[in-house]
């Protein structure tokens, strides 16, 4: 699920469509009861409102109203909570924000917990941010922009800043953030412990980590790894050590089952399914259009992932099950508005 800042310009494309900031998700409610969707979608002025629907609905609910600075969101596995992140931009909307935080909300956008970011400015979120399997902690990947003043000489000018992606952990009762990895783009040898573990190849540069994931038993992370001509999926232990990729060939965006046994990722515009060694690989879809953000439903035989309808324009949440049955679970293109009946 890339976030609004990979996409916010779609939507000054159309005036009276919404339109997807290219973040969509599902709550799982349970074999018993239909999915919920929830769409990022934005108007002609490129602010953003979180809606959601249930399946094939044509009308949607407005979770939260427009805002400029609502960016990426994800859905708790029991489908009870959401996370979002907000950046605040500056007076004139433009230059570094005043203020980050991870916001915890109730499907009807009641709010929980606020969780205010002190550190470094994020750049961007490299991925949604995600509930960890205790459902006590956020995580989340970020490029943040450190000035780095005091440290080995640095002190602000273009020598004195580093953009470091880093791999990160928020306690949502203490609101404390904990760095569990981190690879530099630039100044690595400005990083020192406070940085966590350290993510180094022996040949080459590590440019960006992305979406995270971890196992239900909390003990693995599986995440995104680009560098040189493509992307790889690597896992680590919870605490960042032991980093290795599983497998040569470009996979991105990975997940694991419930189980630990299997991961959902994406190779080229498909879905594959491997072993969680990255063992045993399999195509699922042929849709070629882009996908994106797979994720496990919680019976472990059904994964939810999302797919762009028209290029850019609109796009669908869709559900697909081990065998190959495919379905739809709703699509943005459902959220038109008419002039009378304007979102805002």
């Amino acid at each position: 699920m890339p976030t609004k800042r990979r996409a916010g310009w779609i939507g000054i494309l159309a005036a009276r469509l919404l339109l997807p900031g290219c973040a969509a998700a599902i709550a799982d409610n349970g074999p018993s009861t239909q999915p919920t969707a929830f769409f990022l979608v934005g108007d002609r002025y490129t602010n953003y409102s979180l809606v959601k629907a249930a399946p094939e609905e044509s009308g949607y609910t407005v979770v939260l109203p427009p805002s400029n600075d609502l960016d990426s969101f994800s859905v708790s596995s029991d489908g009870l909570r959401l996370v979002c992140f907000h950046s605040f931009l500056g007076e004139r909307g433009v230059g570094p924000p005043s203020h980050e935080e991870f916001d915890v909300i109730a499907p009807d956008g009641r709010s929980i917990k606020t969780l205010p970011w002190s550190g470094p400015y994020i750049t961007w979120l490299n991925g949604p941010p995600v509930f960890l399997p205790d459902g006590k902690h956020i995580g989340f990947a970020a490029v943040i922009h450190d000035p780095l003043e005091g440290r080995n000489g640095g002190g602000g000018g273009p020598q004195g800043v580093a953009s470091i992606a880093s791999l990160f952990t928020v306690d949502i009762e203490s609101g404390k953030y904990t760095i569990v990895a981190t690879a530099s783009i630039d100044h690595p040898e400005l990083l020192d412990a406070s940085y966590g573990e350290r993510l180094d190849l022996k040949d080459g540069q590590i440019e960006s980590i992305s979406h995270p994931n971890w196992s239900a038993d909390g003990k693995t992370i599986l995440l995104t790894v680009k560098y040189g001509n493509g992307a790889r999926l690597w896992q680590m232990d919870f605490d960042g050590r032991n980093p290795h990729e599983i497998a040569s060939d470009e996979r991105r965006e990975g997940a694991f089952s419930p189980d630990g046994r299997q991961i959902a990722y994406l190779h080229g515009e498909e879905l594959w399914v491997s072993a969680a060694d990255g063992g045993n690989a399999r195509m699922l879809t042929q849709m070629k259009p882009l996908i994106a953000s797979p994720r496990w439903l919680a019976d472990g035989k059904t994964i939810e992932f999302y797919r762009e309808d028209r290029p850019i324009i609109f796009g669908s949440i869709w559900l697909i099950d081990l065998d190959g049955s495919l379905r739809r679970v709703n699509s943005s293109e459902n959220a038109h508005i008419d002039e009378q009946n304007e979102i805002g």
